[in-house]
């Protein structure tokens, strides 16, 4: 068993987090939380059963390969009161829109990504779900090489841009949690 546990953590040592990981598979996503001295937990969730804990939070699918920026996203976007689904690649990310039972608001995708990027992406989760406000962000592409349906937040970006932008598409229904 520990040599199990001591793969299933090495993305988080990889990453080089203190106090936080979460590993998304084809089979759901695994989050791990510790604190030094205090002790530990994890939960484990498979894509049909994550929902908001209120009905009306709006849900964002982020597709970001740099883990890095997925996870400045994800806790920007989670304190502005939004629900967050993760994905470290295109393939990933369209797994999680085409299993996740409710509304996704807004799709932020990077362009540049492994598997499928996210112009592709982009066509078929709006295809898919035609309700889906799309952002795309990248620090490799200008504006002028995407469609211009689709909005676009150039890299590198502040988390104040990063909520600024997402409010601007998706207004929030929830107070900020600090």
């Amino acid at each position: 068993m520990p040599l199990i546990w001591a793969g299933t953590l090495d993305p988080c040592f990889v990453q080089k987090l203190t106090h936080a990981c979460s590993v998304n598979a084809h089979v759901g996503s695994w989050i791990a939380n510790s604190v030094l001295g205090v002790g530990a937990n994890s939960d484990m969730q498979n894509p049909e059963h994550l929902r908001p804990a209120d009905p009306d939070q709006p849900v964002v699918l982020l597709a970001e390969d740099d883990v890095m920026i997925l996870n400045i996203a994800r806790i920007t976007l989670e304190r502005d009161g939004y629900f967050l689904l993760t994905a470290e690649n295109g393939e990933e990310a369209l797994y999680l829109s085409r299993r996740f039972p409710g509304e996704i608001h807004l799709l932020l995708t990077d362009v540049t990504m492994p598997k499928i990027g996210g112009m592709e992406l982009s066509k078929r989760v709006s295809t898919e779900r035609p309700t889906t406000r799309i952002l795309m962000m990248s620090g490799a592409t200008s504006s002028a090489d995407l469609d211009p349906k689709y909005p676009f937040l150039p890299k590198p970006f502040n988390p104040a841009k990063l909520s600024d932008w997402v409010r601007g598409l998706l207004p929030v229904r929830h107070p900020k949690i600090e």
